[in-house]
């Protein structure tokens, strides 16, 4: 029927067990809606594959395993799992995949080598691995990929990372979206928990160098995740735009959004914008965000609560001139945003940062600006006075930073020295400084404003 239906539609209806994989045929339209496929279990082919083709549209389908079957050799850690892969593409483009339901098969769908594929609207459980999108060259193909499109999906209980672009050497991956999807208690079958991620970006494998670029991940939902919900590297110009995840990091210290890695060179982050998402409820000690190895990255109006890591709800790794402002980052044990000394020429500003047992801001880089956060004051001022019958005052300046070195005291006398004839600053510690004079004032207050400025 697959070979008769080619430049037409067709219709499937009804339960039909598979014992090998149906290869789908350039422009053609195949309506599964009314269809379940089983697998036979004791081979690991794939369900439906589109190997070198073109314009093809599937919509609905029920791909899934006999229930009672062996596994396949290789059954994943997490569970056990029937059949090979729901859906493979490979060497095709303008294929649209809409509305299936797969489940308990190794793999749900896997693009390799393809451009302007669109999978949409599908609804995946417990499947060793979720959707994803490779450019690798050990496959036949173009490895440069673009116009992937995973959209508005349910991934459910997935085994390997759900939501996936990965390049391995010369590939590429650029001009591609992630959004609207929802995922939950990724890495395990039947609702447990485990280490995958609800979504990856992994642009750096063998010589590939920031090969994700020009990719958009925005609106996706993550809910209960093991480890991370987002994990991203090698990319450049991406956005990262209104993403939510709640409870997370239930087997263990990680963060909700890790951008950037500092151990392997090629890692990081360029040029990217990081706006608009969420993260809340950790579930053990962790990072709501991190911003690794990123330069001339955007990270503004994201919001973390009851983050508890030492780390604070920012930690920022060799993170170079990028721009960190109007984030509200609250409730934590730590710090609210901290820099590295590796961190430099980074904008900190206008960023609500309040409830914390550390610092607001742990700066331990160089050349980082500061201005107007929140529960940091990198700026203050006031008046006071070395009163007469005294030659001394201790001045608190209240700045957040309590350095000895980096700070800058400006003095404004208002009033006259009166018997004094000299007055310096003769002491600077942690919060405070002093003004000495030469003599008692004797005849009235020696006052004056001040101001106090971190250096930076």
């Amino acid at each position: 029927a697959v070979t008769a239906a080619v430049g037409k539609i067709l219709i499937a209806v009804g339960t039909y067990k598979t014992s090998a994989t149906i290869n789908l045929q350039s422009n053609s339209s195949y309506n599964f809606t009314n269809a379940t496929f089983f697998c036979s279990g004791a081979i690991a082919y794939n369900h439906l594959t589109i190997s070198g083709k073109t314009n093809i549209e599937l919509i609905g389908g029920i791909l899934t395993a006999v229930p009672g079957t062996s596994p396949v050799s290789g059954a994943h850690p997490t569970g056990t799992y029937y059949g090979g892969t729901g859906v493979q593409i490979q060497n095709s483009s303008n294929i649209k995949v809409f509305n299936l339901s797969i489940s308990r098969l190794f793999g749900a769908v896997n693009v390799y080598n393809s451009s302007y594929v669109m999978v949409k609207n599908c609804l995946l459980s417990d499947n060793a691995g979720g959707i994803q999108a490779v450019s690798d060259n050990t496959y036949s193909g173009n490895v440069v990929m673009t116009g992937i499109q995973f959209h508005e999906n349910i991934i459910l209980h997935s085994g390997d990372d759900a939501l996936t672009f990965l390049v391995r050497n010369t590939g590429r991956i650029f001009s591609s979206s992630i959004c609207n999807n929802y995922i939950t208690k990724d890495a395990g079958i039947n609702g447990t928990v485990g280490q995958s991620k609800a979504i990856a970006l992994y642009g750096t494998f063998g010589t590939a160098v920031n090969a994700i670029d020009g990719v958009n991940v925005s609106n996706n939902v993550g809910y209960y995740m093991g480890m991370e919900f987002m994990r991203v590297h090698g990319v450049a110009r991406c956005n990262f735009i209104g993403n939510t995840v709640s409870s997370y990091a239930a087997l263990g210290a990680s963060n909700a959004f890790q951008f950037g890695d500092v151990t392997l060179p090629n890692l990081g982050v360029t040029d990217s914008s990081i706006v608009g998402n969420v993260a809340s409820f950790q579930i053990t000690n962790t990072v709501a965000f991190a911003l690794n190895a990123a330069t001339r990255c955007m990270f503004t109006n994201n919001y973390a609560s009851t983050s508890i890591g030492g780390e604070g709800c920012l930690n920022c790794a060799s993170a170079v001139g990028c721009i960190i402002s109007e984030n509200v980052l609250h409730n934590t044990l730590a710090y609210g945003i901290r820099l590295d000394a590796s961190s430099t020429q980074n904008c900190v500003a206008s960023n609500d940062l309040i409830i914390f047992t550390a610092l607001a801001i742990s700066d331990l880089g160089t050349a980082n600006k500061k201005d107007l956060n929140r529960g940091y004051i990198s700026t203050n001022q006031g008046t006071d006075a070395v009163p007469a019958g005294a030659s001394t005052k201790i001045v608190s300046h209240g700045l957040t930073y309590q350095g000895t070195t980096n700070t800058h005291i400006i003095i404004t006398p208002s009033s006259n020295s009166f018997t004094a004839t000299r007055w310096w600053i003769s002491a600077y510690a942690a919060g405070t400084f002093t003004i000495t004079t030469d003599a008692n004032p004797t005849l009235g207050d020696f006052t004056f404003k001040w101001q106090a400025i971190e250096d930076q």
